[in-house]
């Protein structure tokens, strides 16, 4: 009999917990079963996502609802940097609060979603989901960065949810003069142009510049060596390679603490598409699919229409064609990402048989893209 993964009867989705000024805290991971298929516990599937926790840089939030879960053998694998989530029913059980205390002293942090009983032992250890006055406050269920802001004005230590559901209106200048220069390197890396005319380009901005010797010496990049140049970086990556991270400059350009939720969003998806096309061995479409994720808040971003975002910019149709009209081949694969951020049930047969996916190589992409998105920091 064919041995079948944990990881291929489940879709894990994802929700950033964000900290003040837009700093991402942590990823919580939730999943979804077939519609058919009755509840699946997380224990089963745990063992198989210890070694994705494990990433430099990643901070994950998981769910352990039951003390079934909250036995597995697996927590104690996990690293200090896990949040982990429970329930408030099991306070009733003293082996589960023994338990919770133990992976708190080991310095895992504790969410629960519903206040605690006054003066609970774990009160003190606890982050907590709901507005409990003098309590670590997580703020759930965020959908624009307004709502953001204003969690944090009324005293939350961090929220959980998308801010990315509303549209922001870009303060004159912003970043123009980075987004021409960034364009104008894309433009000169598509057409061959020589190492020097792309370094001229970048010494325009000594912060773009930066940041790109940043993302090419980031575990996510992986290569042997420190970058040390641009020249350099040609030399180990090829002009392909290195047009992907310098399209993560142009959604960093605009970056600031109320835009940052929106790029991180960017990258994460970036990647993701990038994954799903090495996993199906389509190595044609890494970039554009790469391209669809990076400029896919750029409209947001920028407070402008995404086709006048995009008219001028040398990039394929296909990319202009799903980022703009939600069609052609990539659309799908995009729809997919963002249907793996929703907070409501979905069609997933429906989603993998759009991109020809499985359950399991979509969450070994996702899981995969957190880990590189992490590591760009």
């Amino acid at each position: 009999m064919q041995h079948t993964s944990p990881l291929n009867q489940i879709t894990l989705r994802h929700a950033p917990v964000h900290g003040a000024h837009g700093k991402l805290l942590a990823i919580r991971l939730d999943w979804q079963a077939p519609a058919d298929a009755p509840a699946i516990e997380v224990e089963p599937w745990l063992p198989s996502l210890v070694g994705y926790l494990c990433g430099p840089g990643a901070c994950w939030m998981l769910p352990v609802p039951s003390a079934q879960a909250l036995a597995s053998p697996a927590l104690d694998q996990l690293p200090n940097s896990v949040w982990l989530e429970y329930s408030a029913q099991l306070l009733a059980q003293p082996a589960a609060v023994d338990r919770l205390g133990h992976l708190a002293a080991r310095g895992l942090t504790l969410v629960c979603q519903q206040p605690l009983p006054p003066k609970h032992p774990l009160a003190e250890r606890t982050l907590i989901g709901s507005p409990v006055e003098g309590a670590q406050r997580l703020q759930t269920g965020i959908r624009s960065l307004d709502q953001m802001e204003s969690a944090f004005r009324h005293g939350a230590t961090a929220t959980l949810g998308w801010p990315i559901h509303n549209a922001i209106t870009a303060s004159p200048g912003n970043g123009e003069s980075d987004i021409r220069i960034v364009l104008e390197v894309l433009k000169r890396i598509d057409e061959g142009d020589a190492v020097d005319k792309l370094e001229s380009c970048l010494d325009r901005s000594p912060t773009l510049s930066f940041r790109l010797m940043g993302y090419l010496n980031s575990a996510a990049c992986n290569l042997r060596s420190e970058v040390s140049s641009l020249r350099h970086a040609i030399m180990m990556l090829g002009y392909s390679s290195l047009r992907q991270w310098v399209a993560l400059l142009l959604a960093s350009s605009v970056e600031t603490p109320r835009t940052r939720p929106l790029m991180q969003a960017s990258i994460r998806r970036a990647f993701f598409l990038q994954k799903i096309a090495a996993c199906q061995g389509n190595t044609d479409d890494h970039g554009d699919l790469f391209l669809c994720g990076a400029f896919s808040m750029l409209d947001q971003m920028l407070g402008k229409p995404m086709a006048a975002l995009l008219e001028d910019m040398p990039i394929a149709m296909e990319v202009k064609d799903s980022l703009v009209h939600d069609r052609g081949p990539l659309a799908p694969y995009l729809r997919l990402a963002r249907l793996l951020e929703s907070e409501g049930p979905f069609d997933h047969e429906e989603a993998c048989e759009a991109t020809a996916t499985t359950r399991q190589e979509v969450n070994h992409a996702l899981l995969e893209a957190l880990n590189l998105a992490f590591a760009t920091g």
